[in-house]
């Protein structure tokens, strides 16, 4: 086992024109191989590489490699490859077999069977095949181990976005399509990429008998209603749903396997999402002193990190709690380094203190999310909400 690894290893750390080199030797021989074998099978018996067998042998080797050099047969790596050997092996013998073909059974050769013409192109294409998918089995153990611990997928949507996601997944250590899912009738029961599309209105089975872990939408141009009502329907089931980019990204080349991400709220809004002013943004952020209250909680966290994005002169965190605070510092500082950040343990109720620092600062931007807003608990302090809430944001008015 471990000589095998070690044999492994040196062959995967030849250097790569090295590799392309032995592909091509390879070639070279399955080329010659197949001719003679084309010859047996016409003729039954052996015949010497020879005359008018030298002559189909060495036109098969002339149209071989440089045709496979050009369709990129020794750029692809092929023990990461999954169902695109066949495809890849396929073109390249189709091109082959046609101007084999050209040659020697429809212009003949003096010496060669017509029959020739066609029998070495399809030995050549079992020869090419099992060299290929020898390189992946063999050098592509590690590949493969990794492969196997993968997540069960149903990727919902059959149209382009689906076929280009289960492609790039095919070779994914994270993810293994099993299936996809599509609202129109006419396509259950077909294939793409070799997975079967199924209806999304049977899924308990589905999911059973696929042991299917997450849904992955591939709806990046469908509408935010017909999207909610997929969402709603794939809610029934315990599974994560996952989503892709925009379809302006996909196409823009911007999409890859890490941009796959979990649903956010802007993806479960009923409405469209509304995108900031940009000119307003600049003019309140961009060269300017800003300060964000309630720094360390998770809506002035998140407006803090979208602050520092817009260059402001400085920022300036005001929060109670000191771990929050903590936090929110630690972030932003490896967000933006250039950018000022002074952190501020205060209490907005404290009116002496924050006129203090807007003067002392000479803040020109304030974003105030200093407030409790977890409602029942509010509910039950409400003396507490109210002088935070309502006589804090008073007192910094």
């Amino acid at each position: 086992m471990n000589f095998k690894k070690n044999i492994t290893e040196s062959i995967l750390n030849l250097p790569r024109p090295t590799k392309q080199l032995v592909a091509i030797l390879c070639d070279f021989c399955l080329c010659l191989i197949t001719v003679v074998g084309a010859f047996y099978l016409r003729l039954d018996y052996l015949v010497a590489l020879k005359g008018p067998v030298f002559i189909a042998a060495w036109v098969s080797v002339a149209i071989a490699l440089p045709l496979f050099w050009l369709i990129g047969f020794y750029r692809e790596i092929f023990r990461f490859s999954g169902l695109s050997i066949v495809f890849s092996v396929s073109i390249g013998i189709s091109l082959y077999s046609l101007l084999y073909i050209c040659i020697f059974t429809l212009y003949s050769i003096e010496g060669v069977p017509r029959s020739i013409g066609i029998l070495q192109p399809m030995l050549m294409f079992f020869g090419i095949m099992s060299s290929r998918l020898m390189a992946k089995y063999i050098l592509g153990d590690d590949f493969q181990e990794q492969k196997k611990s993968r997540k069960n997928i149903l990727i919902y949507g059959a149209g382009s976005a689906g076929h280009n996601i289960a492609i790039a997944l095919d070779n994914s250590f994270e993810f293994r399509v099993v299936g996809f899912l599509d609202d129109d009738d006419k396509l259950h029961g077909q294939y793409l990429y070799g997975k079967k599309i199924y209806d999304p209105n049977n899924l308990d089975k589905l999911i059973k008998s696929k042991d299917a872990e997450l849904f992955l939408l591939a709806l990046p141009s469908v509408n935010r209603f017909k999207r909610n009502q997929i969402l709603k329907k794939l809610g029934k089931y315990k599974l994560k749903i996952q989503t892709l980019p925009s379809v302006t990204d996909i196409i823009h080349g911007k999409f890859t396997i890490s941009d796959i991400k979990e649903l956010d709220v802007d993806d479960i809004l009923d409405r469209e999402i509304i995108p900031p002013e940009k000119d307003l943004l600049y003019k309140n952020i961009t060269n300017q002193t800003v300060m964000v209250t309630g720094a360390g909680g998770s809506i002035g966290s998140e407006i803090c990190k979208q602050v520092v994005k817009d260059n402001p002169n400085a920022l300036i965190l005001c929060e109670l709690n000191e771990f929050a605070l903590y936090n929110i510092y630690e972030e932003l500082k490896n967000l933006n380094e250039k950018i000022k950040i002074i952190p501020l343990l205060i209490n907005v109720q404290d009116e002496n203190k924050m006129s203090n620092i807007l003067k002392t600062f000479k803040v020109q931007t304030v974003y105030h999310t200093a407030a409790y807003k977890h409602v029942p608990l509010v509910e039950s302090n409400i003396c507490e909400g109210v002088l935070n809430n309502v006589f804090g944001t008073y007192s910094l008015v």
